[in-house]
Protein backbone atom coordinates (compact mmCIF):
# COMPACT_ATOMS: atom_id res chain seq x y z
CA UNK A 1 0.00 0.00 0.00
CA UNK A 2 1.03 3.65 -0.96
CA UNK A 3 1.48 6.16 1.76
CA UNK A 4 0.85 9.75 1.89
CA UNK A 5 2.36 12.72 3.93
CA UNK A 6 0.68 15.06 5.83
CA UNK A 7 1.63 18.01 7.17
CA UNK A 8 -0.31 20.51 8.49
CA UNK A 9 1.83 23.65 9.92
CA UNK A 10 1.40 27.25 11.26
CA UNK A 11 4.15 30.03 10.89
CA UNK A 12 4.70 32.97 12.91
CA UNK A 13 2.04 33.28 13.09
CA UNK A 14 -18.92 31.66 14.30
CA UNK A 15 -21.17 31.11 15.54
CA UNK A 16 -22.63 28.37 13.37
CA UNK A 17 -26.30 27.11 13.20
CA UNK A 18 -25.12 23.53 12.27
CA UNK A 19 -25.91 21.04 15.26
CA UNK A 20 -24.89 17.69 15.03
CA UNK A 21 -26.68 14.55 16.41
CA UNK A 22 -24.26 14.82 20.08
CA UNK A 23 -25.50 18.55 20.01
CA UNK A 24 -21.98 20.27 19.50
CA UNK A 25 -21.94 23.24 16.96
CA UNK A 26 -18.81 22.69 14.88
CA UNK A 27 -17.34 25.36 17.11
CA UNK A 28 -18.06 23.72 20.08
CA UNK A 29 -16.53 20.39 17.82
CA UNK A 30 -13.31 22.16 16.90
CA UNK A 31 -12.97 23.30 20.72
CA UNK A 32 -13.29 19.63 21.68
CA UNK A 33 -10.61 18.53 19.54
CA UNK A 34 -8.30 21.17 19.90
CA UNK A 35 -8.58 20.96 24.22
CA UNK A 36 -7.81 17.02 23.55
CA UNK A 37 -5.41 17.30 21.27
CA UNK A 38 -3.14 19.55 23.39
CA UNK A 39 -3.99 17.40 26.53
CA UNK A 40 -2.51 14.00 24.47
CA UNK A 41 0.14 16.17 22.86
CA UNK A 42 1.38 17.54 26.13
CA UNK A 43 1.32 14.31 28.07
CA UNK A 44 4.04 13.01 25.10
CA UNK A 45 6.18 16.05 25.28
CA UNK A 46 6.27 15.60 29.42
CA UNK A 47 6.62 17.97 31.95
CA UNK A 48 9.94 20.51 30.86
CA UNK A 49 8.59 20.61 27.30
CA UNK A 50 6.80 23.96 25.64
CA UNK A 51 4.02 23.21 23.03
CA UNK A 52 3.27 25.79 20.03
CA UNK A 53 0.16 23.93 18.03
CA UNK A 54 -2.36 24.73 15.76
CA UNK A 55 -5.32 22.33 16.05
CA UNK A 56 -7.50 24.61 13.54
CA UNK A 57 -5.07 23.31 10.57
CA UNK A 58 -4.80 19.34 12.03
CA UNK A 59 -8.65 19.26 12.66
CA UNK A 60 -9.28 21.20 9.26
CA UNK A 61 -7.15 18.62 7.14
CA UNK A 62 -8.34 15.77 8.98
CA UNK A 63 -12.13 16.63 7.83
CA UNK A 64 -10.42 16.81 4.36
CA UNK A 65 -8.90 12.99 4.61
CA UNK A 66 -12.51 12.35 6.01
CA UNK A 67 -14.33 13.13 2.89
CA UNK A 68 -11.93 10.56 1.18
CA UNK A 69 -12.39 8.17 3.70
CA UNK A 70 -14.67 4.81 4.02
CA UNK A 71 -15.86 2.17 6.53
CA UNK A 72 -14.09 2.18 9.71
CA UNK A 73 -11.29 4.52 8.42
CA UNK A 74 -14.40 7.07 8.21
CA UNK A 75 -15.68 6.21 11.39
CA UNK A 76 -12.67 7.00 13.32
CA UNK A 77 -11.85 9.66 11.99
CA UNK A 78 -15.61 11.00 12.73
CA UNK A 79 -16.07 10.42 15.83
CA UNK A 80 -12.67 11.66 17.05
CA UNK A 81 -13.09 14.96 15.34
CA UNK A 82 -16.90 15.88 16.12
CA UNK A 83 -17.95 15.70 12.86
CA UNK A 84 -20.92 13.79 11.22
CA UNK A 85 -21.16 10.67 9.05
CA UNK A 86 -23.38 12.59 6.90
CA UNK A 87 -21.88 15.72 5.52
CA UNK A 88 -24.18 18.19 3.42
CA UNK A 89 -24.70 20.57 6.05
CA UNK A 90 -21.39 20.48 7.73
CA UNK A 91 -19.79 21.29 4.61
CA UNK A 92 -21.76 24.19 4.56
CA UNK A 93 -20.62 25.10 8.04
CA UNK A 94 -16.93 23.91 7.68
CA UNK A 95 -16.80 26.76 4.77
CA UNK A 96 -18.79 29.53 6.78
CA UNK A 97 -16.82 29.01 9.52
CA UNK A 98 -13.65 29.09 7.46
CA UNK A 99 -14.63 32.13 5.89
CA UNK A 100 -15.37 34.22 9.20
CA UNK A 101 -12.02 33.06 10.67
CA UNK A 102 -10.15 34.45 7.93
CA UNK A 103 -8.97 38.34 8.89
CA UNK A 104 -7.12 41.01 7.10
CA UNK A 105 -7.16 44.47 9.20
CA UNK A 106 -4.16 46.77 10.08
CA UNK A 107 -3.59 45.29 13.27
CA UNK A 108 -4.81 41.04 13.14
CA UNK A 109 -4.17 39.39 10.16
CA UNK A 110 -5.26 35.27 10.25
CA UNK A 111 -4.79 33.92 6.64
CA UNK A 112 -5.71 29.77 5.76
CA UNK A 113 -4.60 27.45 3.30
CA UNK A 114 -5.14 23.79 1.96
CA UNK A 115 -3.08 22.52 -0.49
CA UNK A 116 -3.28 18.80 -2.03
CA UNK A 117 -0.37 17.82 -4.23
CA UNK A 118 -1.64 14.29 -6.56
CA UNK A 119 1.20 12.21 -8.48
CA UNK A 120 -0.33 12.84 -11.89
CA UNK A 121 -0.40 9.06 -12.70
CA UNK A 122 -3.02 9.10 -9.98
CA UNK A 123 -5.33 11.81 -10.25
CA UNK A 124 -7.73 12.58 -7.25
CA UNK A 125 -11.08 11.49 -7.71
CA UNK A 126 -13.34 13.86 -9.66
CA UNK A 127 -16.14 13.86 -6.59
CA UNK A 128 -13.66 13.74 -4.05
CA UNK A 129 -11.80 17.06 -6.30
CA UNK A 130 -14.90 19.07 -6.38
CA UNK A 131 -16.26 18.43 -2.58
CA UNK A 132 -12.87 19.93 -1.51
CA UNK A 133 -12.40 22.34 -3.79
CA UNK A 134 -16.05 23.65 -3.10
CA UNK A 135 -16.14 23.31 0.37
CA UNK A 136 -12.69 23.23 1.66
CA UNK A 137 -11.19 25.94 -0.80
CA UNK A 138 -8.45 23.71 -1.51
CA UNK A 139 -5.45 24.07 -3.92
CA UNK A 140 -5.27 20.44 -5.58
CA UNK A 141 -2.33 20.73 -7.73
CA UNK A 142 -0.50 18.06 -9.92
CA UNK A 143 3.23 16.84 -9.36
CA UNK A 144 5.82 14.49 -10.54
CA UNK A 145 6.58 12.88 -7.44
CA UNK A 146 9.89 10.86 -9.46
CA UNK A 147 11.43 14.02 -9.93
CA UNK A 148 11.78 14.18 -6.10
CA UNK A 149 14.02 17.83 -6.36
CA UNK A 150 11.22 19.66 -8.69
CA UNK A 151 8.45 18.61 -6.69
CA UNK A 152 10.15 19.38 -3.38
CA UNK A 153 10.98 22.93 -4.85
CA UNK A 154 7.10 23.32 -5.83
CA UNK A 155 5.32 22.26 -2.84
CA UNK A 156 8.05 24.38 -0.47
CA UNK A 157 7.86 27.35 -2.56
CA UNK A 158 3.69 27.29 -2.03
CA UNK A 159 4.42 26.58 1.29
CA UNK A 160 6.43 29.84 1.86
CA UNK A 161 4.30 31.67 0.32
CA UNK A 162 1.44 30.79 2.38
CA UNK A 163 3.27 31.43 5.82
CA UNK A 164 4.39 34.94 4.69
CA UNK A 165 7.56 33.16 3.93
CA UNK A 166 8.26 32.25 7.51
CA UNK A 167 9.25 28.33 6.59
CA UNK A 168 10.56 28.44 3.15
CA UNK A 169 12.13 24.88 3.54
CA UNK A 170 9.52 22.56 4.99
CA UNK A 171 10.63 19.36 3.75
CA UNK A 172 13.34 17.48 1.87
CA UNK A 173 13.13 15.08 -1.21
CA UNK A 174 13.42 12.22 1.48
CA UNK A 175 9.94 13.25 2.94
CA UNK A 176 8.54 12.81 -0.60
CA UNK A 177 10.05 9.41 -1.34
CA UNK A 178 7.17 7.06 -2.19
CA UNK A 179 4.54 9.32 -2.09
CA UNK A 180 1.87 8.99 -3.68
CA UNK A 181 -0.41 12.21 -1.97
CA UNK A 182 0.81 15.12 -0.21
CA UNK A 183 -1.53 17.41 1.82
CA UNK A 184 -0.89 20.48 3.83
CA UNK A 185 -2.47 23.19 5.81
CA UNK A 186 -0.79 26.27 7.37
CA UNK A 187 -2.06 29.05 9.10
CA UNK A 188 -0.85 32.25 9.46
CA UNK A 189 -1.27 35.19 12.48
CA UNK A 190 -0.26 38.07 13.52
CA UNK A 191 -2.01 40.51 15.60
CA UNK A 192 -1.21 43.41 18.12
CA UNK A 193 -2.39 43.56 21.13
CA UNK A 194 -5.55 46.58 21.97
CA UNK A 195 -3.87 47.19 25.09
CA UNK A 196 -0.24 46.76 24.49
CA UNK A 197 2.00 46.00 27.46
CA UNK A 198 4.70 48.47 28.80
CA UNK A 199 8.07 48.49 27.42
CA UNK A 200 9.50 50.49 29.60
CA UNK A 201 7.69 48.23 33.02
CA UNK A 202 9.61 44.44 31.49
CA UNK A 203 11.82 43.57 34.01
CA UNK A 204 13.59 40.16 34.71
CA UNK A 205 11.80 37.96 37.15
CA UNK A 206 11.73 34.11 38.38
CA UNK A 207 9.75 31.75 36.63
CA UNK A 208 8.50 28.21 39.12
CA UNK A 209 8.43 25.09 37.97
CA UNK A 210 4.78 23.40 39.59
CA UNK A 211 6.64 22.28 42.29
CA UNK A 212 7.32 25.70 43.71
CA UNK A 213 11.25 25.58 42.63
CA UNK A 214 13.15 28.68 40.72
CA UNK A 215 14.01 27.43 37.56
CA UNK A 216 14.92 30.49 35.75
CA UNK A 217 14.82 34.16 35.70
CA UNK A 218 12.16 35.58 32.59
CA UNK A 219 11.71 38.78 30.97
CA UNK A 220 8.42 39.40 32.75
CA UNK A 221 6.01 41.79 30.70
CA UNK A 222 3.70 44.07 32.76
CA UNK A 223 -0.01 45.42 31.92
CA UNK A 224 -2.36 47.30 34.57
CA UNK A 225 -5.42 47.78 32.45
CA UNK A 226 -9.02 46.49 31.96
CA UNK A 227 -8.74 42.97 31.43
CA UNK A 228 -11.56 40.15 31.67
CA UNK A 229 -10.23 37.99 34.69
CA UNK A 230 -11.75 34.67 35.97
CA UNK A 231 -11.33 32.47 39.47
CA UNK A 232 -12.90 29.30 37.38
CA UNK A 233 -12.74 27.00 40.29
CA UNK A 234 -13.85 24.33 38.40
CA UNK A 235 -10.57 24.49 36.25
CA UNK A 236 -8.11 25.04 39.29
CA UNK A 237 -7.08 28.40 37.54
CA UNK A 238 -7.24 31.96 36.75
CA UNK A 239 -7.79 33.22 33.05
CA UNK A 240 -7.29 36.46 31.44
CA UNK A 241 -8.54 37.32 27.92
CA UNK A 242 -6.13 39.51 26.20
CA UNK A 243 -7.93 41.14 23.18
CA UNK A 244 -6.06 41.84 19.72
CA UNK A 245 -6.78 44.90 17.66
CA UNK A 246 -10.22 46.64 17.67
CA UNK A 247 -10.59 43.75 20.05
CA UNK A 248 -13.69 42.34 18.36
CA UNK A 249 -12.34 39.13 17.30
CA UNK A 250 -9.52 37.83 17.84
CA UNK A 251 -8.08 37.31 21.48
CA UNK A 252 -5.45 34.84 23.96
CA UNK A 253 -7.12 33.30 26.76
CA UNK A 254 -4.27 32.67 29.24
CA UNK A 255 -4.75 29.99 31.41
CA UNK A 256 -2.93 29.97 35.07
CA UNK A 257 -3.40 26.60 37.15
CA UNK A 258 -3.75 27.85 40.66
CA UNK A 259 -0.72 26.92 43.41
CA UNK A 260 -0.85 23.29 43.95
CA UNK A 261 -2.22 22.06 40.53
CA UNK A 262 -0.74 21.66 37.49
CA UNK A 263 -1.25 21.96 33.75
CA UNK A 264 -1.95 18.18 33.18
CA UNK A 265 -4.96 18.80 35.87
CA UNK A 266 -6.35 21.42 34.30
CA UNK A 267 -5.93 20.12 30.67
CA UNK A 268 -7.75 17.08 32.05
CA UNK A 269 -10.56 19.31 33.65
CA UNK A 270 -11.26 21.13 30.21
CA UNK A 271 -12.96 18.07 28.97
CA UNK A 272 -15.76 18.98 31.66
CA UNK A 273 -15.60 22.75 30.98
CA UNK A 274 -15.15 23.55 27.49
CA UNK A 275 -13.42 26.23 25.59
CA UNK A 276 -16.97 28.19 24.92
CA UNK A 277 -18.06 28.06 28.32
CA UNK A 278 -14.75 30.04 29.67
CA UNK A 279 -14.80 32.57 26.97
CA UNK A 280 -18.63 33.23 28.06
CA UNK A 281 -17.70 33.50 31.50
CA UNK A 282 -14.99 36.11 30.29
CA UNK A 283 -17.46 37.71 28.81
CA UNK A 284 -19.86 38.11 32.46
CA UNK A 285 -17.07 39.08 33.99
CA UNK A 286 -15.74 41.88 31.42
CA UNK A 287 -19.43 43.07 31.81
CA UNK A 288 -20.24 42.81 35.72
CA UNK A 289 -16.94 44.47 36.52
CA UNK A 290 -16.67 47.29 34.07
CA UNK A 291 -13.62 49.37 34.84
CA UNK A 292 -11.67 47.67 37.33
CA UNK A 293 -7.97 46.79 36.08
CA UNK A 294 -6.01 44.02 36.71
CA UNK A 295 -2.80 43.97 36.83
CA UNK A 296 -1.06 41.04 34.46
CA UNK A 297 2.43 40.03 34.05
CA UNK A 298 2.80 37.09 31.65
CA UNK A 299 6.70 36.24 29.96
CA UNK A 300 7.92 37.34 26.56
CA UNK A 301 8.42 34.35 24.97
CA UNK A 302 8.93 32.21 21.53
CA UNK A 303 8.29 28.27 20.76
CA UNK A 304 8.99 26.48 17.97
CA UNK A 305 7.32 22.99 18.07
CA UNK A 306 7.78 20.47 15.35
CA UNK A 307 6.03 17.58 15.61
CA UNK A 308 5.07 14.40 14.28
CA UNK A 309 1.65 13.78 15.77
CA UNK A 310 0.74 9.96 14.60
CA UNK A 311 1.08 8.83 18.57
CA UNK A 312 -0.83 11.71 19.70
CA UNK A 313 -3.64 10.86 17.02
CA UNK A 314 -3.73 7.38 17.78
CA UNK A 315 -4.61 8.18 21.25
CA UNK A 316 -7.32 9.93 20.18
CA UNK A 317 -8.67 7.02 18.27
CA UNK A 318 -7.32 8.10 14.78
CA UNK A 319 -6.04 4.75 13.97
CA UNK A 320 -6.75 2.58 10.68
CA UNK A 321 -5.79 5.31 8.72
CA UNK A 322 -1.98 5.38 10.09
CA UNK A 323 -2.46 1.39 9.13
CA UNK A 324 -1.21 0.01 5.83
CA UNK A 325 -3.28 -2.76 6.33
CA UNK A 326 -6.81 -1.39 7.29
CA UNK A 327 -6.61 2.18 5.65
CA UNK A 328 -9.41 2.77 3.62
CA UNK A 329 -9.19 6.42 1.52
CA UNK A 330 -10.67 4.67 -1.55
CA UNK A 331 -13.32 7.85 -1.85
CA UNK A 332 -10.14 9.94 -2.38
CA UNK A 333 -8.34 7.74 -4.86
CA UNK A 334 -8.45 4.46 -6.53
CA UNK A 335 -5.92 3.14 -5.03
CA UNK A 336 -4.62 1.84 -1.65
CA UNK A 337 -3.46 4.84 0.52
CA UNK A 338 -2.40 5.27 3.62
CA UNK A 339 -0.96 8.43 6.19
CA UNK A 340 2.65 7.48 6.48
CA UNK A 341 3.27 10.46 8.91
CA UNK A 342 1.20 13.52 10.61
CA UNK A 343 3.60 16.01 10.99
CA UNK A 344 3.20 20.08 11.84
CA UNK A 345 5.44 22.91 12.63
CA UNK A 346 4.41 25.39 14.36
CA UNK A 347 5.77 28.43 16.19
CA UNK A 348 4.49 31.98 18.40
CA UNK A 349 6.23 34.71 19.42
CA UNK A 350 4.67 36.75 21.97
CA UNK A 351 5.94 40.07 23.23
CA UNK A 352 5.09 43.79 24.44
CA UNK A 353 3.21 44.71 21.16
CA UNK A 354 1.45 41.42 20.31
CA UNK A 355 1.44 38.08 19.17
CA UNK A 356 3.28 36.59 15.73
CA UNK A 357 1.94 32.70 15.35
CA UNK A 358 2.79 30.24 12.69
CA UNK A 359 0.78 27.62 11.53
CA UNK A 360 -19.75 20.22 30.71
CA UNK A 361 -20.40 21.33 32.66
CA UNK A 362 -18.08 22.15 36.15
CA UNK A 363 -19.05 25.29 37.99
CA UNK A 364 -17.14 28.34 37.64
CA UNK A 365 -17.04 31.50 39.97
CA UNK A 366 -16.14 34.47 39.11
CA UNK A 367 -13.80 36.07 41.26
CA UNK A 368 -12.82 40.03 41.49
CA UNK A 369 -10.61 41.71 44.08
CA UNK A 370 -9.12 45.41 44.29
CA UNK A 371 -6.70 45.63 41.90
CA UNK A 372 -5.97 41.51 41.31
CA UNK A 373 -3.10 39.95 40.27
CA UNK A 374 -2.70 37.60 37.39
CA UNK A 375 1.21 36.37 37.81
CA UNK A 376 1.92 33.77 35.23
CA UNK A 377 5.36 33.09 37.31
CA UNK A 378 4.84 29.55 36.53
CA UNK A 379 3.90 26.75 34.09
CA UNK A 380 0.48 28.09 31.87
CA UNK A 381 -1.89 27.21 29.04
CA UNK A 382 -2.29 29.63 26.09
CA UNK A 383 -4.65 30.15 23.70
CA UNK A 384 -5.63 32.45 20.54
CA UNK A 385 -9.18 31.85 19.80
CA UNK A 386 -12.00 33.82 17.42
CA UNK A 387 -14.12 36.08 20.51
CA UNK A 388 -17.39 35.85 17.44
CA UNK A 389 -16.68 32.17 16.88
CA UNK A 390 -16.05 31.20 19.75
CA UNK A 391 -13.31 28.75 18.22
CA UNK A 392 -9.57 27.81 19.28
CA UNK A 393 -6.99 28.18 16.17
CA UNK A 394 -3.88 28.04 18.00
CA UNK A 395 -3.25 27.12 21.55
CA UNK A 396 0.15 25.77 23.51
CA UNK A 397 1.57 25.50 27.02
CA UNK A 398 4.58 27.61 28.09
CA UNK A 399 6.60 25.39 31.20
CA UNK A 400 10.28 25.85 30.52
CA UNK A 401 11.53 29.19 29.61
CA UNK A 402 15.12 27.79 29.42
CA UNK A 403 13.77 26.33 26.19
CA UNK A 404 11.99 29.27 24.73
CA UNK A 405 13.36 32.16 23.65
CA UNK A 406 12.03 35.33 25.52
Amino acid sequence: MTKILVISLLSSLVVCTFTQQNGLSIGDALNNFASNLLRVTAEEAGNDMNLALSPYTVWSLLSIIAEGSRGNTARELEISLNIPSEKTQFRKEYKSLQGLLQNKTPNVTLELSSGIFTNKKHPLKQSFQRRTKEFYDADIMPVDFKNLKASTEFINNYISKATNNRIPDLISPDDLRDAEIFLTSTLYFKGDWQNPFNQTATKKAPFFNEKGKEIAQVNMMYLSGFVPFLRLEALKSQAVLLRYGDGSKMAMVVILPMKGSSVSEVLSLMNRMPMRTILEKLREAEQQFVDEDVNVYLPKFSISSDLNLNIALDKLGIKDVFDSQKADLLDMVSQYLYISRFVQKAEIVVNEEGTEASAAAGASAIYKQQSPKFMANRPFIYSIVDSQARSVIFNGVYRNPKTALN
